[in-house]
């Protein structure tokens, strides 16, 4: 899950693995996310409203 630091709130649910996610990384901008997961590195768009 992502969450807001500052509101506490819930943005979203990254739902795309099956395994627990060993790592994370924003781009400097903040609008990507890019994750990893048994060998798997998905970039996630930020700046889309994604319902979970």
């Amino acid at each position: 899950m992502l969450w807001d630091m500052r509101t506490g709130k819930h943005l979203r649910t990254l739902k795309a693995y099956r395994d627990s996610v060993l790592s994370i990384a924003f781009s400097p901008d903040g609008e990507t996310l890019a994750s990893v997961s048994g060998g798997i590195v998905l970039l996630w768009d930020l700046t889309v409203d994604n319902a979970d």
